[in-house]
């Protein structure tokens, strides 16, 4: 904190601060799902799938920039480690993809919500595959 906001704060009450950031929502999350033993299972399994939609995001840009020579230098993967890691990066996306899936359509039943879901995951599938290659095309001076 000292550096960025220029407080001068003991090292405990700077801790104290920056824990309570994680620990108070935390603890606020617990208590208001509180009410039976499942709600708890419930938030949890909606934010695995949180996490299924969004690890993509992080996975695709990590390995776009560590392909960029103007970003990583020297430290550029080649392109075997390319090839390879985004097969590695396919794997827990196809993986989330059909876990999204299977749970969307245990939790919503019916033609509509069915015909919904379809179009929802074409269209992230394919705002993935724009990304990928987007990242492939970008030049190399826009770096």
């Amino acid at each position: 904190m000292s550096g960025f906001l220029n407080w001068k704060l003991k090292r405990w009450i700077r801790a104290l601060i920056t824990r309570s950031f994680a620990i108070v929502p935390t603890i606020a999350v617990a208590v208001w799902f509180n009410t039976s033993d499942s709600s708890l299972d419930v938030l949890n399994e909606w934010l695995n799938v949180l996490q299924s939609i969004q690890i993509p995001f992080a996975l695709m840009p990590l390995i776009t920039l560590v392909s960029k020579e103007e970003v990583m230098g020297v430290f550029k993967i080649g392109p075997r480690t390319q090839i390879a890691t985004w097969i590695i990066a396919s794997v827990p996306i196809i993986a989330n993809g059909y876990l999204l899936m299977d749970f969307f359509s245990s939790e919503m039943r019916g033609v509509l919500s069915g015909s919904v879901i379809c179009v929802a995951v074409l269209v992230y599938a394919s705002f993935l595959f724009y990304l990928i290659i987007r990242g492939m095309k970008l030049p190399n001076s826009s770096i």
